[in-house]
């Protein structure tokens, strides 16, 4: 079976129509996509039996090494070879604006050594872009989209009730992370770890979006056309008529093999899955601008505004890559927890939780 799909049994949910859930307001219609490995599958069975119960989730895709389009990589990449890889994408890439900045944010020798199995690591860096495509291919076609989609690591852990009182706030084309990173040497920001990428309705009706740039009839196309033609990361080539800025996206992913690295173009895939999903989302706009949500945007405000700059922090979760500043912890919130000891049952998000930990916070959460 390529995905696992779970229905919900709250069968309210999965009959009302979207335009009825507009007038109506009942509760949030969730889909979550969980990206883990078939050498822990007891992770996402915690993840599915804890937050994933929860009325309001209509479906729980199980994603693992078989759905890798690569499907072979986790099989046959070697140690040596992902270090070749880590060197070749050091290597600048000044034909394309973006793309040589993003290798600054690629994997370095010493984080490679923190990693059990790079070889693992590293085709996984694929994985979530895959599963979003296949998932907007196999089911989106046919059914209503969500309310949000939920884009999780296997070890994150959400308390559905806090975190859907949170989302309830909010209707516009809006990205959320977990816990959201800036670089404080670029004008980027991306999705940190595994705390989580949650998708508005809107947002999932930019990313299927198919554009015509023959023939363009709303800003959005306009705008996502000519930025295509600057090719910033060498994506211009694989753009067809017609296309999505998700095909676009996972054709992107897909191009370059990691198992061909050695023939490789000047382009290359030298991203982490975050930073992808973040290029895509801010420079094409599929969200709205951050500023346009109260205590969005840049902490320093106007004086650090710039187009790009889509992605909101989960009430205010933001972490900066590089040199800490005065004050900067209280601004990570949510970033904060990172292992069972300090994700508590008050905690919204949490990354590196182990399954017990879900199923006892899970428990504890339901006596409150």
């Amino acid at each position: 079976m390529l995905l696992l799909r779970r229905t919900s049994t709250s069968t309210s949910v999965n009959v009302v129509h979207d335009e009825e859930r507009l007038i109506h307001k009942p509760d949030l219609v969730i889909d979550i996509i969980t990206v883990g490995s078939m050498t822990r599958p007891q992770y996402q069975e915690a993840q599915q039996q804890t937050f994933g119960s929860h009325p309001s989730v209509r479906h729980f895709f199980r994603l693992n090494e078989y759905n890798d389009t690569e499907i072979d990589c986790h099989r046959n990449l070697t140690t040596e070879q992902v270090h070749a890889i880590r060197y070749r994408c050091s290597k600048g890439r000044k034909k394309y604006n973006t793309l040589q900045y993003f290798n600054r944010l690629f994997a370095s020798p010493q984080y490679l050594e923190k990693k059990g199995n790079v070889a693992g690591w590293l085709c996984a860096q694929k994985r979530p872009i895959d599963g979003l495509y296949s998932i907007f291919r196999d089911y989106y076609a046919q059914q209503s989209l969500p309310d949000y989609l939920f884009l999780l690591d296997d070890d994150t852990y959400v308390q559905m009730p806090a975190v859907l009182d949170y989302l309830q706030q909010y209707d516009g084309a809006h990205v959320f992370a977990g816990c959201l990173s800036r670089v404080r040497w670029m004008n980027f920001s991306f999705p940190y770890g595994g705390w989580g990428t949650f998708f508005s309705h809107k947002t999932l009706e930019l990313w299927r979006h198919r554009l015509y740039c023959q023939n363009t009839k709303t800003d959005f196309e306009e705008f996502a056309c000519r930025r295509l033609q600057e090719n910033q990361i060498g994506e211009l080539h694989l753009f067809q008529d017609g296309m999505s800025l998700l095909e676009l996206m996972y054709r992107y992913s897909a191009d370059q093999p990691y198992l061909n690295f050695d023939q490789w173009n000047d382009v290359g895939f030298c991203l982490h899955s975050d930073t992808a999903l973040a290029y895509f989302i801010n420079f094409y706009r599929i969200a709205e601008h951050a500023a346009t949500v109260p205590g969005g945007g840049h902490p320093r405000g106007p004086i650090m505004y710039y187009e790009e700059d889509r992605l909101l922090g989960y009430n205010g979760s933001v972490r900066f890559a590089g040199q800490q500043l005065y004050g900067s912890r209280k601004q990570k919130k949510e970033c904060l927890h990172k292992n069972d000891t300090l994700c508590t049952h008050s905690s919204h998000l949490c990354h590196y939780i182990t399954p017990q930990h879900m199923i006892d916070l899970f428990h504890e959460q339901q006596q409150l």
